[in-house]
C-alpha cells in the first residue's frame, strides 16, 4: 500500500504541474497536450503489446493513430483554423475515418496472403476508439470556457479527481466492509459495499470540488447537479475499471505493464477516466452555451 501511495502522490504532483503549465499556455494548452499524448500513447503501446501474436498490430502504428486523434483536438487553436472550433466532432470523426482508410490502404499495399490482417486492422481500430475517441470528449472540454482558461481546466480536474476518488473510496470501503462480490468472474475482489462507498465518496468530492470551482471561476453552483455529476461519473469510472479488467482477464494477464509501482501500467491508471470522459461531457457541455462539440 505504501508503494501505491508514493506512486499516487508522485503522479498527482506531475499532473498538477503539467496542468499548471497548461493554464499559463492557454489556449495552446501545452501542459494538457503533453499529459494526454504521454498517457494515451503509453496506454496504446501497452495494449498493443498485450494482444495475442496472431492479431497483434505493430505498437508504433497504434501509438501514431492515437496520437493523431489526440492532436486533432488542438487543431482549432492553430492560426487560420479557428473555424474548426465549432466543428470539433466533425474534425474528430474525419480524422478517425481517414486513419481507418489509410490503415486499409497500407494493408492492401503490403498484402501477401492470409496472415491475420483483418484481426490486426480490427485491433488498431479498437485501440483508436478506446484510447482516442473516448478521452477526446474530456479533452475538448478544455476550451469550454472560451476566453476564461480556468473554466475548462476546472471541468477536467473535477472529472479526473471525482473519478479517481470513486476508485479510492471503493478500495478502502471494500477492504474493510466488503462482503458481497460484485463481479466474481471479471474482478473477484470488487464488492457491492466497495462500489457503494466509492459512489458516496465521488458524490461528496464532486460537491466539494464544484463548490470550490464555482467560487474560483464564477460558475453557478447547483448541489443537485453536482451530486448527480459525481454519482454518474463515479459509476462510469467504475464500469471503465471493470471493462479493463475484462480485457486483461480475457488476455490472461494481471497488469497492463509494470512501470508504475503499485498501479501496474498506464492503462491500469486511466481505465476509469476513459469511460467517465463522455459522461462528464454530457453533463458539462450543455452548461456552456457558446461551446460546440
Amino acid at each position: 500500500m505504501l508503494t501505491r501511495i508514493i506512486t499516487g502522490v508522485t503522479l498527482t504532483v506531475v499532473v498538477l504541474g503539467l496542468l499548471t503549465l497548461d493554464y499559463f499556455t492557454y489556449p495552446w494548452s501545452l501542459g494538457l497536450l503533453a499529459l494526454c499524448l504521454g498517457a494515451l500513447c503509453m496506454a496504446a503501446w501497452e495494449l498493443a503489446h498485450l494482444l495475442p501474436n496472431d492479431n497483434k498490430p505493430h505498437p508504433v502504428t497504434a501509438v501514431l493513430c492515437v496520437a493523431a486523434l489526440v492532436a486533432c483536438c488542438w487543431l482549432p487553436v492553430l492560426p487560420g483554423l479557428e473555424w474548426m472550433e465549432h466543428q470539433r466532432a466533425l474534425t474528430l470523426l474525419t480524422t478517425f475515418i481517414g486513419l481507418v482508410v489509410i490503415l486499409f490502404l497500407v494493408a492492401m499495399r503490403f498484402y501477401h496472403g492470409p496472415a491475420g490482417v483483418v484481426a490486426r486492422l480490427a485491433a488498431v481500430v479498437f485501440i483508436m476508439a478506446y484510447l482516442g475517441l473516448l478521452p477526446a470528449s474530456l479533452i475538448t472540454l478544455r476550451w469550454a470556457g472560451h476566453d476564461n482558461p480556468a473554466l475548462g481546466l476546472a471541468c477536467i480536474l473535477v472529472t479526473i479527481f471525482t473519478t479517481k476518488c470513486c476508485d479510492i473510496g471503493a478500495y478502502f470501503t471494500g477492504r474493510f466492509f466488503g462482503r458481497h462480490r460484485m463481479t466474481p468472474v471479471l474482478s473477484p475482489k470488487k464488492t457491492w459495499e466497495g462500489l457503494s462507498g466509492g459512489l458516496a465518496f465521488s458524490t461528496l468530492v464532486s460537491l466539494l470540488l464544484w463548490r470550490l470551482a464555482a467560487g474560483l471561476t464564477g460558475l453557478e453552483f447547483n448541489p443537485l447537479w453536482a451530486a448527480g455529476f459525481g454519482l454518474t461519473v463515479g459509476l462510469a469510472g467504475a464500469l471503465g475499471d471493470l471493462a479493463e479488467s475484462m480485457i486483461k482477464r480475457d488476455l490472461g494477464i494481471k497488469d497492463a505493464a509494470n512501470w508504475l509501482p503499485g498501479f501496474g501500467g498506464m492503462l491500469d491508471l486511466i481505465d476509469a477516466v476513459l469511460f467517465a470522459a463522455p459522461v462528464a461531457w454530457l453533463w458539462l457541455a450543455p452548461r456552456f452555451a457558446h461551446f460546440s462539440w
